[in-house]
């Protein structure tokens, strides 16, 4: 497991919601320490669109290999009919 998705499960699914749910809303209902709050929640949402990106970045990585690894395949099936080719040439014409 990565470290996305360690901050993704324990920090925001966990610890940011627990706040978010049960101590947020009594803050801002007592009205005590409601900038704070603010502040947190936009902590909260600003690190959620990292993890997000992070996300994002590692599935258009992982197409990128996957795409690379397609075109490596083409061009070794490519090179083996070139040398299937070559070989054929070669019993025709031997190298002496």
């Amino acid at each position: 497991m990565d470290s996305a998705k360690i901050i993704a499960i324990f920090i925001e699914d966990y610890h940011e919601k627990l706040e978010e749910d049960f101590l947020f809303p009594r803050f801002k209902k007592a009205g005590k320490l409601v900038d704070l709050v603010d502040v947190l929640l936009e902590q909260h949402l600003g690190g959620r669109k990292v993890t997000d990106i992070r996300f994002s970045s590692r599935a258009i990585e992982r197409s990128r290999i996957q795409t690379t690894r397609k075109l490596e395949i083409r061009l070794c099936v490519r090179l083996d009919v070139a040398l299937q080719k070559h070989r054929q040439d070669r019993q025709v014409c031997p190298l002496s």
